[in-house]
């Protein structure tokens, strides 16, 4: 009884991966006829050479960049001035012996 119920399963389970892998070859024979025709598309018409928005937009922000280089010397040198506190040094020890109740 068990051995008709295994075959059962793997005939049901051979059955579904048959449909995955058609399922998949279906898709990439589309994926190449989308590709091809892109390609005769992008041949056929004449290529023209536009400066993209990006490379503009990068013009743009490199004197941004370097004025805030030239800038970070100057916070670095203000930090280094600062006097540093250290708030554990100069705070005074609590013992719990001293403020208990007896």
């Amino acid at each position: 009884m068990e051995a008709i119920h295994k075959m059962k399963a793997e005939k049901i389970r051979e059955k579904v991966l048959e449909d995955q892998r058609e399922a998949r070859r279906q898709k990439n024979i589309e994926k190449r006829t989308r590709r091809a025709n892109a390609k005769l598309v992008a041949m056929s018409q004449p290529q023209q050479v536009k400066p993209s928005p990006e490379k503009k937009e990068a013009k743009k922000e490199a004197p941004k960049k370097e004025a805030a280089k030239k800038e970070a010397p100057k916070k670095e040198a203000a930090k280094k001035d600062a006097p540093k506190k250290d708030a554990k040094k100069d705070a005074p020890k609590k013992d719990a012996k001293k403020g208990g109740k007896k």
